[in-house]
């Protein structure tokens, strides 16, 4: 909009060239790495207390650095972190077949992600009863 400092000078700016990028949140953000367990899919994880809970806790850094920076994007505020889980190329899901106790049936309890810390599940099956 021209303003009008004085009869016959007229004073207008005009943009020309590309706009600013302007600021956005910095409280979301993705990482993608080895964790000591957890889903390969990603999940989306708000707290260091529900990192630790899906993915496990602080690693070696020899093998990741990933807890650590979970736990950093955390202690700095932010809020809502989306997390990928890698493992290696030959990694297995760990399972474990229980036969029921007629022989009818077999029940096959797996780890929820591949990696050797599914070998590490411990599993206790009780009798049920009708009791309350």
């Amino acid at each position: 909009m021209p303003e009008y400092l004085s009869p016959g000078v007229y004073v207008e700016e005009v943009a020309t060239g590309p706009r600013p990028i302007e600021g956005v949140s910095t409280s979301t953000a993705g990482f993608v790495g080895q964790t000591e367990r957890g889903p390969t899919r990603r999940r989306m994880v708000t707290s260091w207390g529900d990192f630790q809970s899906w993915f496990g806790g602080i690693m070696d850094p020899v093998q990741s650095f990933m807890p650590y920076a979970a736990r950093g994007f955390f202690d700095n505020g932010g809020q809502r972190l989306f997390v990928a889980r890698i493992t290696r190329g030959d990694a297995a899901t760990a399972s474990l077949s229980v036969p029921t106790a007629d022989g009818a049936q077999t029940l096959i309890v797996r780890a929820m992600g591949p990696g050797a810390w599914g070998n590490r599940i411990f599993l206790r099956i009780e009798p049920g009863t009708l009791d309350d």
